[in-house]
């Protein structure tokens, strides 16, 4: 495999082949721009040239950027609890009893 194909998802990279769903992609791929966003941002806040007003809407952008990620992050729980719930009332036995385990352990 080339080096321009060869990619990392967040350590999911295993024999030069990439086991990871297209909804995992995105979500990766989506995670990865919005830090390199935040940590530009973040470096254009720190220079000394710009007005107090400009780094007050800069530090305004990052903390919108960091509530989208804790959003995002909560949604992304409430989908995998409700795909839990659909596996243990729909599911086959194994997946059933994989999704009552799960659901146990989130009540704890």
């Amino acid at each position: 495999m080339s080096e321009q194909m060869r990619l990392h998802f967040g350590g999911m990279l295993c024999d030069d082949h990439v086991h990871m769903t297209a909804e995992e992609f995105h979500d990766n791929k989506t995670k990865q721009y919005y830090h390199e966003r935040w940590t530009a941002l973040r470096k254009i806040a720190g220079n000394p040239i710009l007005t107090e007003e400009v780094r007050k809407e800069i530090r305004i952008a990052m903390h919108y950027m960091d509530r989208w990620e804790m959003q995002s992050k909560i949604i992304a729980d409430q989908r995998e609890e409700i795909d839990n719930l659909k596996k243990a009332l729909y599911g086959n036995i194994l997946e059933k009893q994989e999704a009552k385990k799960k659901l146990e352990e989130k009540m704890k």
